[in-house]
Order: C-alpha cells, then structure tokens, then sequence
C-alpha cells in the first residue's frame, strides 16, 4: 500500500508539473507573437508626423546611371537640426565623397583628397561632378515628402502612402515601404530626371528622432 500511494504521489506531482510546463510554454508563445501591420496613415497625418522630425538618418546603396554609364556606391546620409552630412563610399567602405553643411557654410572632400568649401553642398557637389543632382530635393524625396517651397504633383498608393512625386524635371517612383517608428519610411525608390540619369535608392536603415512624442498605434484610425 505505501509503494501503490508513493506512486500515485509521484504521478499527480508529475502531472502539475507537465501542466506548468504547458502553462509557461502557452505564455511565451504568446508573448513572442509579432505585431500585426501598422494602420496606415492618411497623406495629411503623415505629412504632421514627418514635420515632427528632429533629426534624421539614412543608410544604403545608390545605383546611378547615366545613359550607358553607371556606378553604385554606399550611402549614409543624416540631418540634425539644419546640420547635415553625406558619406558615399566604394564597395570595400572606403570614403569616395564627404559633404557637409550646416550654419556655418558648406563643406566637400573628394576621393583624391581635393577638399573645399562654399555655399552648399549641391554647388561643391557640381564643381568635380558632372552629375546634375538636386540634394536639396533628394534629402526631402528620400523621406517621400516633396521639397519645400516647390510645386509639386504626388500621387498616393491605397495605403496612403506616396507613389509617384513628380517635381521639376525629376520624377521619383516608391516602390516599397518599411516601418520605423511608428511611420512608413521609403525603402526602395527610383529617381529619374534630365540627360538620361537615374538612381536606384535602396535605403537598409532608418534611425528616426523626432521632437514630440508620436501617437500610438492603437490610437490611429484603421483607414
């Protein structure tokens, strides 16, 4: 009898204890499950979020073409408070042009040393380089909101999101989306302007900083 109750001691011990096994294997599961989408936000609420930016960072690659002639390079582009600063470098990392600019005036240093400095980095830009790109408008595209103080035509996707921004002689295509920080952020886009130049953007990561707090998702409107 001692050996018949020790027994069935053991198994109701056993059976608790696979139960709580089951319990906290039930809780991490759920704790694990990933988010669903992020509601989408109107053109006008996103446009309210985007003006919240303190500052911002960009990094990827960039293919640009010219006609036949094309190059690809790495990227890393970031504003904070009116400064700002863009690094491309080769495949193997290595700076081939730094730009800068903030308050104070404009800065570029090339790959073979050559460093000067003017009134913004578009023009320093325009000295070494036969390539007719508006920063200024690129750093705005970039983030799918069109340059301030231009016109400009956007169509939006079922989403809300831009489409196509058509400004000037440029034209710049979205073709796909990421979350950050509670916003959709462009992740890949196509620009394409005068003289035959286009440039694929693939942006890998996104660091947002913005100065005030944004709404919560559960407090956006489901479309």
């Amino acid at each position: 009898m001692k050996i018949r109750k020790c027994l069935s001691v053991t198994y109701r011990v056993r059976l608790r204890l696979a139960a709580l096994g089951a319990c906290a294997l039930l809780v991490q599961g759920c704790a694990t499950v990933p988010p669903g989408p992020l509601p989408p936000l109107p053109p006008a609420e996103r446009e309210l979020v985007l003006a919240k930016l303190q500052s911002w960072s960009a990094e990827g690659r960039a293919a640009v073409q010219v006609g036949n002639d094309g190059n690809s390079v790495g990227f890393q582009w970031q504003r904070d408070n009116g400064a700002e600063v863009l690094r491309m470098t080769d495949p193997l990392g290595r700076t081939v042009l730094l730009l800068s600019q903030d308050a104070q005036g404009a800065y570029a240093k090339f790959a073979d040393g050559y460093e000067v400095r003017g009134s913004d980095m578009a023009a320093l830009l325009a000295q070494r380089s036969p390539l007719p790109l508006p920063l200024e408008g690129l750093s705005y595209w970039l983030r799918g909101q069109p340059e301030p103080g231009q016109p400009a035509a956007v169509t939006h996707d079922a989403e809300g999101r831009p489409a196509t921004l058509r400004q000037g002689d440029w034209e710049v295509r979205y073709q796909d989306y990421t979350p950050v920080e509670g916003v959709y952020m462009p992740a890949r886009l196509l620009v394409s302007g005068p003289n035959q130049v286009t440039v694929k953007v693939l942006v890998r990561r996104w660091d947002l900083r913005f100065a005030a707090p944004l709404p919560t998702a559960a407090a956006r409107p489901n479309g």
